[in-house]
C-alpha cells in the first residue's frame, strides 16, 4: 500500500547504512547537539572501505557456503544413487538364481519324462507332437536359465495357405 507522509523538516541531516553485514560498524551519522554532519564527513568517507570489505568477504562467505551445501547435496545424491545401484544388482541376482532354479526344476522334470519314456510300457500316443514339446520345453529351460546362451526358438514353419478369392475379405 502507498502511505503519504507529512515531511516536516528538522533541520538535522543524518547518513544512515542499512546492511545486514555490520555488526560492529558505526551505521549511523547524523547532526548532533554539538557536531554537524558536515564536519564528520571526512569520517564516513573513511569508513566506506570497510564497507565495502565487509561486503565483500560477507559475499564470499555465502558463496562458499553455498559451494558447501551444493557438495553436500551432491554426495548426498551420489550415496542415495549407490544405494538404488546395489539394491538393483541385488535384486537382479535373485532374479537370477530363481530363473536357475527354475530351469533346474524343468530340466529334472524332462530328465524324468525321458526316462518315463524309454520303459518298455510306455508310448506317447502323439510321437510328433511329444517331439515338439521336449524341443520347447528343453529350449524355454536354456532360455530361463542364465548361465546358458539361449537357442534360437524352435518354431514350427508357417506353412502358406491357399484361399480362394470369393472367400477372402477385401473390403
Amino acid at each position: 500500500y502507498w502511505r503519504e507522509w507529512d515531511h516536516v523538516p528538522t533541520g538535522n541531516l543524518t547518513i544512515e547504512v542499512h546492511c545486514q553485514h555490520f555488526d560492529q560498524l558505526r551505521r549511523r551519522w547524523s547532526d548532533g547537539k554539538v557536531q554537524k554532519l558536515e564536519n564528520i564527513i571526512g569520517r564516513f568517507l573513511d569508513a566506506i572501505p570497510t564497507y565495502l570489505a565487509e561486503i565483500k568477504q560477507s559475499r564470499l562467505d555465502n558463496e562458499c557456503k553455498q559451494r558447501q551445501i551444493k557438495k553436500a547435496g551432491d554426495r548426498r545424491l551420489l550415496q542415495k544413487q549407490e544405494v538404488e545401484n546395489e539394491k538393483a544388482r541385488r535384486t537382479e541376482l535373485m532374479k537370477f538364481v530363481e530363473d536357475w532354479e527354475t530351469a533346474q526344476r524343468i530340466r529334472r522334470y524332462l530328465a524324468a519324462v525321458d526316462a518315463r519314456l524309454t520303459e518298455a510300457d510306455a508310448s506317447p500316443s502323439n510321437p510328433e507332437a511329444l517331439d515338439r514339446w521336449l524341443g520347447w520345453a528343453r529350449w524355454y529351460a536354456d532360455y530361463l536359465c542364465p548361465l546358458t546362451i539361449s537357442r534360437e526358438h524352435p518354431r514350427e514353419p508357417l506353412v502358406p495357405i491357399n484361399t480362394a478369392i470369393v472367400e477372402l475379405d477385401l473390403t
